[in-house]
């Protein structure tokens, strides 16, 4: 049974799929802003997304939107919340095996203590995908932020003498940032020389941001949703790994002060995260083909990144324009 503080969600996929016991808040696809065709990108896929896949995407969708809709200032300590939240899964089975992973990792990211259900997904209607590349695939997946490190990453990548190409995944963050993202893209592209590059952009943004907000202003799982993400691409490109980079200091991101306690420290690429998050993967992908997640630069400094960056053929100016100079 739901209690008092406890706010419990449920992702419909369909009317049929309300679960039993409780009241239950309705979530799913119109709780983001934008069309639904543009977040799931399929035309843009070279393949169908293994059902596994697609299940890890929805359930961090369902995972950022319960954040989101659950005001911590609700709270009776007014930041620890309770979050119930039921999504349908095509690998129904594989998720029940899963033991309480995603709960221990959303707990870990978040600061608040869930509860997570899974039912099985029915009537599910399957969108083809229409490649847009024809039959090349990329060789190789990396999230790209527009920050120093991934762009530092992606510089560094862009050199490697590879056949195939390199997919960045970007999520749009809007207005300014939108344009200093594209921007630092546009330095990654020349110094491609001989490879391609493919961009795969997304944007996932809930209803009610903005003027007037009535969500949750914290967003710990937004690396989680960021990393799903990547992880679709990756399994429709028959790429076995995803790069998160991010340095080793900001991956671990210690409490500078008491005010940086818990929730206030994201732990989106903390080992502990990956490790985590590597080991659900394996258990609902099964013999489908998992996809691993990394961070290629989790022993390097920021210095060192920027080292790296500047070798590889990055301007003073590339490494200032990046989403950490402007914040």
């Amino acid at each position: 049974m739901t209690t008092d503080s406890e706010l419990a969600l449920w992702w419909r996929e369909h009317r049929g799929d309300r679960p039993h016991g409780g009241r239950w808040t309705e979530i799913g696809e119109d709780s983001f802003r934008e069309d639904e065709r543009r977040i799931t990108g399929l035309n843009r896929l070279p393949r169908q997304v293994p059902d596994w896949a697609e299940d890890v995407f929805r359930v961090a969708r369902a995972a950022f939107i319960a954040d989101k809709y659950t005001r911590r200032d609700a709270a009776p300590d007014r930041w620890t919340r309770r979050i119930r939240l039921c999504v349908p899964v095509t690998a129904y089975e594989r998720w029940q095996n899963t033991d309480g992973e995603l709960a221990a990792l959303l707990q870990i990211l978040t600061a608040d203590l869930w509860d997570v259900e899974f039912r099985p997904l029915a009537g599910r209607h399957v969108q083809e995908a229409i490649p847009q590349f024809g039959a090349e695939r990329a060789g190789e997946v990396a999230v790209f932020s527009g920050g120093l490190d991934s762009l530092s990453w992606a510089a560094v990548r862009a050199g490697a003498d590879a056949s195939r190409p390199m997919l960045l995944v970007m999520f749009g963050e809007g207005g300014k940032l939108l344009s200093l993202q594209q921007r630092v893209y546009e330095s990654v592209k020349q110094l491609c020389g001989a490879r391609r590059l493919m961009l795969f952009q997304m944007s996932q943004t809930a209803h009610g941001d903005g003027p007037g907000r009535r969500l949750e202003r914290s967003s710990r799982t937004r690396g989680l949703l960021y990393a799903a993400g990547a992880i679709r691409a990756a399994a429709a490109h028959g790429v076995d790994t995803v790069h998160v980079p991010e340095n080793g200091q900001l991956a671990l991101n210690p409490p500078l002060t008491p005010a940086r306690s818990a929730a206030l420290s994201t732990r989106s690429v903390h080992p502990w995260t990956l490790t985590r998050l590597n080991a659900l993967i394996g258990t609902v992908a099964g013999d489908q083909g998992a996809v691993r997640v990394v961070n290629p630069w989790a022993w390097m400094t920021k210095g060192e990144v920027c080292k790296a960056g500047s070798e590889a053929g990055l301007a003073v100016a590339d490494l200032e324009a990046t989403l950490n100079s402007s914040r």
